[in-house]
């Protein structure tokens, strides 16, 4: 994201992409204590979840 983010100019603000990077490695911080503490079918759908929600984060607007 950090390369991706230093080339692209146009409309594109880095600030943005900090925060959305931010939130990212919140989330799989958060997943990966998340799938230890949760029973095995609600990690299973906590890291889904995760890694749906780092998906629409990180492709809406490359």
């Amino acid at each position: 994201m950090i390369i991706a983010m230093h080339f692209v100019g146009f409309g594109y603000r880095a600030s943005d992409s900090i925060v959305s990077l931010a939130i990212v490695l919140f989330i799989m911080f958060i997943g990966g204590i998340a799938w230890f503490a949760l029973p095995t079918s609600l990690g299973f759908i906590a890291n889904f979840l995760s890694l749906l929600l780092i998906i629409i984060l990180t492709s809406a607007r490359p």
